[in-house]
């Protein structure tokens, strides 16, 4: 079966959980759900695939740090 990695960011936001289940509900393709967040210590990061701290999205390392998990 085919699958797709789909990357959350703010997984620790009010809505960050009930997206996870619901891309994890998918059958065709199965998605396979990466969160990332700025706090390390949130409870949605045990729903996830793989989990990646992040910096504010404002700060300059940001894009770079996006990029590097994409790859």
């Amino acid at each position: 079966m085919r699958s797709i990695r789909v990357i959350l960011t703010c997984i620790g936001g009010r809505f960050g959980l009930n997206i996870i289940r619901a891309l994890q509900q998918c059958d065709n393709p199965r998605v396979v759900v990466v969160g990332t967040d700025m706090d390390r210590n949130i409870m949605a990061r045990h729903f996830v695939k793989s989990f990646y701290t992040l910096p504010h999205g404002s700060e300059s390392n940001y894009i770079p740090e996006m990029l590097r998990i994409c790859k």
